[in-house]
């Protein structure tokens, strides 16, 4: 004869505290999950963080390099539109009230002041930017409160559309031409003065 095993019957309570159990485990289940996922997106913020501060950084090189580019072609282009600069001054800043500001380029003689906005892509944005820029610079500068103020682009890439639009608002517009650097406007254009 076959003895038969019986399980042993569980109780409302024998359930209830392996219910329990199960519940704990999957709630120390879920805050284990909670952590890698909190630690995985604090390692992935990191390294976008330092992803970011390499490509300011190259941007910044970037920059740097086109604003060295342009800086020997002011005098002669300039020149050749009558206006003999004296002095001219990379990365120019201001911390006055009100008119906190950074010019990549600005030349001067003892009637004009010429203010260079440089970039290695020039976009429209920059050109507006550069506008709104140039309303405030004797406030920024008041050295040059008795100068008329000339502004100017400049771009290693400047799209078509972007260098009349600079021209339309009355700015010189210089471009990359190979290995140098070109003034845009024709000779009909006239400069906006501040």
């Amino acid at each position: 004869m076959s003895e038969q095993v019986q399980s042993p019957e569980l109780t409302v309570q024998d359930i209830l505290m392996l219910f329990q159990e199960s519940e704990r485990k999957s709630q120390e289940s879920h805050e284990r999950f909670l952590q890698e996922m909190r630690e995985s997106q604090a390692a992935w913020d990191r390294r976008i963080e330092q992803t970011n501060k390499k490509i300011n950084r190259l941007s910044d090189e970037s920059n740097y390099f086109a604003e060295n580019m342009v800086e020997p072609y002011l005098w002669v282009l300039f020149e050749r539109r009558g206006i003999f600069l004296k002095d001219i001054s990379l990365r120019r800043r201001s911390w006055r009230d009100g008119a906190e500001m950074y010019v990549d380029l600005m030349a001067a003689n003892d009637e004009y002041a010429v203010v260079v906005e440089v970039k290695t892509r020039l976009k429209q944005e920059d050109v507006d930017a550069h506008l709104e820029r140039l309303a405030l610079l004797k406030r920024a500068f008041p050295v040059y409160q008795e100068k008329q103020v000339l502004g100017a682009v400049a771009g290693m890439e400047v799209a078509d559309n972007v260098a009349k639009y600079a021209y339309r608002h009355g700015l010189f517009v210089l471009a990359q031409s190979g290995e140098a650097m070109e003034l845009l406007n024709d000779d009909a254009f006239e400069p906006r003065a501040w």
